[in-house]
């Protein structure tokens, strides 16, 4: 496991912090998402976020899985890489309010949309990114608690 995208998130907290506010400029991180544990799928994707402030935009493409994608969050856990609660929804059927976007999208049909998080929400995240907690899980009709997932990263 590369230790480079925890250092450089590790490094944009401290400057957060060290801050007090979010920086002015955009953030970006990113997740490469593949088969969930003990799911059979073939399936792969790329979320691809920018934090601006307490704006959160998100580009999701997905390809060859099992079923129709029917919603997709982002799951912050307890232990770093572990399984954890829905933080916020991206798009879909269910998850906590508001859903930015109802339609997940799907094979050559990335979904996109950005979302308001609260000051409150941002450091949750962040803090979460450094610590290897936050994830995103796409959810389809064949696997509905989540066919594909990937640990959230800093991006350059």
């Amino acid at each position: 496991m590369k230790k480079t995208p925890l250092i450089i998130t590790f490094l944009l907290i401290s400057l957060f912090v060290l801050a007090g506010t979010v920086m002015a400029h955009p953030v970006n991180f990113k997740a490469h998402m593949s088969a969930a544990a003990g799911v059979d799928s073939t399936g792969q994707g790329q979320a691809k976020f920018q934090l601006d402030h307490n704006d959160l935009s998100f580009i999701m493409p997905v390809s060859i899985l099992n079923g129709d994608t029917t919603a997709a969050h982002i799951h912050i856990s307890q232990t770093p890489g572990g399984n954890g609660g829905i933080f916020v929804s991206l798009c879909g059927e269910f998850g906590p309010p508001p859903i930015p976007v109802a339609d997940c999208g799907g094979p050559g049909n990335p979904a996109r949309g950005s979302i308001t998080l609260s000051d409150e929400q941002v450091a949750t995240l962040m803090e979460a990114i450094a610590a290897n907690k936050a994830y995103v899980n796409v959810h389809t009709t064949a696997v509905p608690s989540g066919e594909i997932r990937g640990q959230i990263v800093a991006a350059p």
